[in-house]
């Protein structure tokens, strides 16, 4: 699989029964750092080990998912089936 990289943020899809199950996926996953070149304040790393499935429009100019919306978690036994954008 390749390595994780920053695509851009999802700020619409979510439910709030969603929201807390992502919660609890992300809390059993914690890390010190980032597995991504990405430094802010205030945040929690986790491992890049879940997969969510996001639909979106398209790509902008400096490689960021455009109108991106969070369709759910997918089930890492198809995780061969994901696409993958790397750098």
């Amino acid at each position: 699989m390749p390595a994780p990289a920053f695509v851009g943020s999802v700020g619409t899809g979510f439910t709030a029964a969603l929201a807390t199950s992502v919660r609890k996926a992300l809390d059993a996953i914690t890390r010190e750092g980032p597995a991504v070149a990405l430094r802010q304040k205030g945040i929690v790393w986790t491992e890049p080990t879940l997969i969510a499935e996001v639909a979106f429009r398209g790509w902008t100019g400096d490689g960021l998912l455009r109108h991106s919306s969070f369709k759910g978690i997918r089930d890492r036994a198809d995780a061969a089936k994901v696409y993958h954008r790397t750098g």
